[in-house]
């Protein structure tokens, strides 16, 4: 058996990374939505995870660190602010980009916590919604 550092198998890890498609956590509690944001990545060549609140998000990033997350505030279980803390306070979750998509016009309490952009859910398509996520990701990767 080969014997290898920590930074070889980063190393082979950001290659096989690298090579496939861009992950994004779309965690929202409405169906519908949800669904409709799942689509329009897909269509944009991004490989989609869904969740339906806090708790499952939490859930899906001990399983798989995506590269970006999209994410509701107002959901049952754990809210999304909530969530986001939890997200925030671990550093293996550092790299994880997040944007929000709200029902809310603006949100303050989002400052600090390195979100990526921020998406009035009223003023944007779920079609407009996975072209900024696929913006967002696509220049990290």
């Amino acid at each position: 058996m080969v014997d290898r550092e920590p930074s070889q198998y980063r190393a082979i890890y950001d290659i096989i990374k690298a090579m496939s498609a861009p992950v994004v956590y779309v965690i929202d509690d409405d169906t519908a939505l949800r669904t409709a944001y799942a689509s329009a990545l897909h269509k944009l060549g991004l490989e989609v995870e869904t969740g339906t609140d806090g708790l499952e998000a939490k859930e899906l990033v001990q399983k798989a660190t995506p590269d970006i997350m999209l994410l509701d505030m107002l959901m049952p279980n754990m809210d999304g602010l909530t969530f986001l803390h939890y997200l925030r306070e671990h550093a293996k979750y550092d790299d994880v980009l997040v944007v929000v998509a709200s029902n809310f016009p603006t949100m303050p309490e989002l400052d600090g916590l390195r979100v990526s952009k921020f998406l009035p859910k009223q003023k944007h398509t779920p079609e407009q919604v996975a072209e900024a996520v696929a913006e967002i990701v696509k220049a990290k990767v």
